[in-house]
């Protein structure tokens, strides 16, 4: 009795193994988006992959492609997109939980979690910590003034010396940074948009008083007197964020290109004169192009008058991380080289 019982067992358990997956199947509109040379028919998403390299095999300009959806797709890794026509424009069929066997060695693409828009590995590093600073905070932030050993430089598990932190006394944890270069706004080299922040540690609080003694919990880099303590805030990244493009606009400008470039091409970090007060937020879209320039007609015997070259769409940007009176963007897309100087507008 035993025997036959385990028998319909096993029989019962084969035939959930062998139960197909319900295949479902959505669509994603393309629009008029020029399509890459040779795009392939089929594409199957793999656990590497975000939304811009799927797309990427399909469209040459990703990051303004994904502009034509409200939120950004729950694509899968496992998930096939077909290229087809819909209406007489190209679109992406995707379809999850095709019809396999499950079997322990066979995985269906209902498993795993949505892919990430963007590869954040470009951006982690800029996430994680703060960048920049106003110069309120600054103002507000504390100062190192020496350490216990009497030593030029501090590292992790050194007490430290400081003061100047009146505005930030509810505070147990800090953040070490030295202040940098300055961003400006490019039309009043006076009036200070942010300071660059480069991340040195981390330190607790040990004892309150003038100065106040903190123990160097972390130190990335070497500690010296003038280092600035800053409170430690969470700093929170969604992925669910999508592609969007802001309704206005104005004198946008390329201000400065992080790890001391002086051109970027793509999956490279720009910084814009433009923040969160300008309506600029995380997902905004934008096209970044050359000057134009005025030059003069060589071969016009009787004609003095500078002629004016348009300023011509060179890259796609992708703001990932905006402050108060500054952003940064991710390249997406560059036909030329990006530099200081390039106009940001409206896609």
């Amino acid at each position: 009795m035993k025997k036959l019982h385990l028998r319909w067992m096993l029989i019962l358990l084969l035939l959930i193994i062998m139960i197909p997956v319900m295949a479902t199947t959505t669509t994603l509109n393309l629009g008029k988006a020029p399509l890459v040379s040779g795009a392939p028919d089929s594409y199957t998403i793999t656990e590497k992959d975000d939304l811009i390299s799927v797309l990427s095999h399909f469209v040459e300009d990703p990051a303004s492609v994904s502009t034509l959806w409200r939120q950004k797709p729950d694509l899968r890794p496992f998930d096939e997109i077909r290229l087809i026509n819909k209406d007489k424009e190209p679109a992406l069929q995707i379809t999850r939980g095709r019809t396999v066997k499950l079997s322990p060695t066979i995985k269906s693409s209902t498993e795993g979690r949505t892919i990430p828009l963007i590869p954040l590995e470009h951006v982690r590093q800029f996430l994680m910590r703060p960048v920049v600073l106003g110069e309120d905070e600054i103002a507000e932030s504390g100062y190192i003034i020496g350490n216990a050993n009497d030593s030029l430089l501090t590292t992790t598990g050194d007490q430290i010396y400081a003061r100047g932190l009146d505005a930030l006394r509810n505070q147990k944890k800090f953040v070490i940074v030295r202040v940098g270069a300055t961003y400006t706004n490019p039309d009043d080299q006076d009036d200070v948009l942010a300071r660059e922040t480069l991340f040195l540690g981390d330190a607790e609080l040990k004892t309150e008083g003038d100065p106040t003694i903190l123990t160097v919990t972390s130190a990335v880099r070497e500690i010296q007197s003038g280092d600035r303590l800053i409170s430690l805030e969470e700093q929170n990244f969604t992925e669910d964020f999508y592609p969007h493009v802001p309704r206005y606009l104005e004198g946008a400008k390329v201000i400065a290109i992080m790890g001391g470039l002086t051109r970027v091409a793509k999956y490279q970090v720009v910084v814009l004169n433009k923040g969160i007060e300008d309506g600029l937020e995380v997902g905004h879209i934008l096209a970044v192009k050359h000057v134009s320039q005025n030059i003069t007609d060589p071969h016009a015997s009787n004609d003095d008058e500078p002629i004016t070259i348009p300023a011509q769409q060179i890259g796609t940007l992708l703001v990932f991380k905006p402050y108060q009176r500054v952003s940064f963007a991710l390249v997406m897309k560059s036909t030329s080289s990006i530099g200081v100087h390039d106009d940001v507008t409206i896609p």
